[in-house]
């Protein structure tokens, strides 16, 4: 049994979502309640676990769900999942410590870095565009010339409502053009 600084643990784990858009409100509540259940087993290394009882717990209806939740939180190493052989046997969990999660994510960002800084010759541009407001994030390759971008819109919309006159039979409409 390692000894676990809960607070500590849970703010740099908290830390960690910040940097993967990935992660939904389903994973969290099951990492809090996989968290809750290693603390009461008083942080060993493995612990049995009850999907019923997670499911309950984390507020998630759907066996699917909880699944995929389960293997995307083992693929960013966050857990180590033994799922049980059969329904007289139990699953068993592991929880990766957090320093260890961090070592591992600091290396991943490192090495994202080191592709995407100018050393490789793409260049990095942030526009807004004056139509739409939206924020543009455009890479270009000085070599090739190619470009890609990829537009990212506000949340909320700005439409603007512009009121036009029409004159049919000398009688004037009103009408209310919407920009999308």
């Amino acid at each position: 049994m390692k000894n676990i600084n809960y607070i500590k643990h849970l703010n740099f784990w908290f830390e960690l979502l910040k940097d993967n858009p990935a992660v939904k409100p389903t994973h969290v509540s099951l990492y809090i309640a996989l968290f809750q259940q290693w603390n009461l087993n008083h942080f060993t290394e493995t612990f049995i676990i009850n999907r019923p009882e997670l499911m309950s717990l984390s507020k998630i209806g759907s066996k699917t769900t909880y699944s995929k939740c389960l293997q995307e939180m083992v693929d960013w190493g966050w857990i180590v999942y033994t799922p049980s052989t059969s329904s007289y046997s139990n699953s068993v969990m592991k929880i990766i410590y957090t320093l260890d999660i961090i070592e591992r994510h600091k290396k991943i960002k490192k090495a994202k870095s080191d592709t995407s800084s100018p050393k490789n010759g793409i260049v990095h541009q942030s526009t807004t565009c004056p139509e739409s407001g939206a924020l543009e994030e455009v890479s270009t390759c000085p070599e090739s010339g190619t470009s890609r971008g990829l537009v990212v819109g506000h949340i909320y919309k700005t439409i603007n409502n512009k009121q036009k006159h029409i004159n049919i039979n000398n009688s004037t409409i009103s009408k209310y053009d919407e920009a999308l």
